[in-house]
């Protein structure tokens, strides 16, 4: 307060030196007057301003996402220096000493070890099913899921699918949990809000409050190669891009609208440091959502299986097989046996429609095959050499890959 009144008294003095007395006093009162007019106005913009769609958002959201934290043992064998043959010459054994008698003599030695592990999720069911990323709890023996208000219950896997990187896990022995609002992602627009809401650096922070990170959908139906720690390689299609920071720890979490609804679960990032560079992506929450119901009704997800593959008709290609525009999906190769060589289909056929839809190309295609399950029954409009042709099949149910 002394510097807010001494600034106006100093002008007072500059411009009329002549006023000193009576002047001052009215000044002083007049600015005590003012500034605390000015704080209350102050005080209540700020309020104001907090009160913002990314607050709101958050205190609707916030309180489903879970800590999930994770314990994997793995069996190493323990190395022997003494049963290696280059210890055992005599040689060696003036200089390091005659080999141990029990060295080497019960065979090689094994131990056990627990690797920790950390990640997101956010509960979907009152009775604590809970949505996360699959290789958040990929090869996990123990699982604790921790909420936001500190409490924490054992958790075990309901089902994964590594081919959408969504896992279902229960939180045993709770009811009457926070739920959160699942959004419709089928209707992002880039440059909408984004807000990423997990736990990373769980490790290093140890504390169970979400934190959260804010950007926009920055693309849709993004297709990406992703190389996991274990060196398998893993395609995913459909996800969404974001410039939402998402680091270590947040895999799992939920990706939010400024709604508070969830439209994704963070997965992974691409970077070249490991760290967050605004390129980040979630997966669909109506994938996940459709995903989940399967793992819950059948411990499993049922993949749908046609049998053959697709590549985009490029311009180059349009013109080698003389077709006029480079609208559909071509047929690359048909599996032996698969639904699609039962119906007829060959390899050069170009699919024009799926029950109806017309496919622009291999991602409209995807978009309108992930929402048929085995059992339903498919009509495609192909084009062969010129002519087009309605092909009839019945969607299969992909065998389990061992």
């Amino acid at each position: 307060m002394r510097y807010s009144l001494f600034l106006p008294l100093l002008t007072i003095f500059l411009v009329q030196p002549g006023c000193a007395g009576e002047e001052t006093l009215s000044v002083e009162l007049a600015v005590s007057d003012t500034d605390s007019a000015a704080v209350e106005s102050v005080d209540a913009r700020i309020t104001a301003e907090r009160g913002n769609a990314i607050i709101e958002a958050t205190r609707i959201a916030a309180p489903s996402v879970v800590t999930i934290t994770t314990i994997t043992r793995v069996t190493e064998r323990v190395y022997d220096p003494w049963s290696d043959p280059f210890f055992n010459d005599p040689f060696f054994e003036e200089f390091f000493g005659r080999r141990p008698e029990s060295s080497g003599s019960e065979g090689p030695t094994y131990r056990e070890r627990e690797i920790p592990g950390m990640g997101s999720g956010f509960i979907i069911t009152p009775d604590g099913y809970v949505l996360t990323a699959e290789h958040v709890v990929h090869s996990a023996d123990e699982i604790e899921i921790t909420l936001s208000d500190g409490r924490s219950f054992p958790g075990e896997v309901v089902g994964r699918d590594p081919y959408t990187d969504t896992a279902v896990v229960h939180a045993t022995g709770c009811e009457d949990l926070p739920v959160s609002v699942l959004g419709d992602s089928d209707n992002l627009e880039v440059g909408q809000w984004a807000i990423a809401i997990g736990n990373p650096f769980g490790f290093i922070v140890k504390d169970p409050q979400p934190t959260v990170t804010v950007g926009v959908i920055s693309a849709t139906n993004r297709t990406m190669r992703f190389q996991l720690a274990t060196g398998e390689v893993r395609v995913f299609e459909g996800l969404i891009q974001t410039d939402a920071a998402i680091n270590p720890g947040n895999s799992g979490g939920a990706l939010v609208n400024s709604l508070g609804e969830v439209i994704g679960i963070n997965s992974s990032i691409l970077s070249t440091s490991g760290g967050n560079q605004g390129i980040g992506f979630a997966i669909p929450i109506n994938t996940a959502r459709a995903v989940a119901q399967e793992i819950i009704r059948y411990g499993g997800v049922r993949r749908s299986y046609i049998g053959f593959y697709l590549q985009d008709v490029t311009p180059s290609i349009a013109q080698a097989m003389g077709l006029r525009s480079t609208e559909g999906a071509l047929v690359t190769q048909v599996d032996k046996g698969s639904p699609a060589a039962e119906a007829g289909l060959e390899t050069g056929d170009i699919v024009l429609e799926y029950n109806s839809e017309p496919i622009t190309g291999v991602n409209g295609f995807n978009e309108q095959f992930q929402h048929s399950v085995p059992g339903d029954d498919v009509v495609l409009v192909v084009q062969r050499e010129g002519r087009q042709y309605r092909v009839a099949l019945v969607i299969a149910e992909r065998a389990e890959e061992t």
